[in-house]
């Protein structure tokens, strides 16, 4: 019986651990875009944001608005 209990635990601290770490890589690190002029607010400007973060001079992954700013992910 202490064996199972022992396995039942082991599993959810793997759960557990798992868990954290794609919470650590969703935050990642996020650059304001220097190419972006004026206020990034709705879809379509995000589609702008993400189009400048991938070809623009940062070069970057991606990105999208967050709070009225064009943010590019690293």
């Amino acid at each position: 019986m202490e064996r199972e209990t022992l396995l039942g635990l082991s599993f959810f601290l793997f759960v557990l651990l798992a868990t954290q770490e794609a919470v650590v890589q969703i935050e990642g690190c996020e650059k304001k875009s220097p190419d972006f002029v004026g206020p990034c607010v709705g879809p379509i400007l995000s589609q702008n944001c993400d189009f400048i973060c991938k070809h623009g001079q940062v070069a970057l992954p991606g990105g999208s608005c967050k709070n009225g700013e064009c943010m590019c992910v690293c």
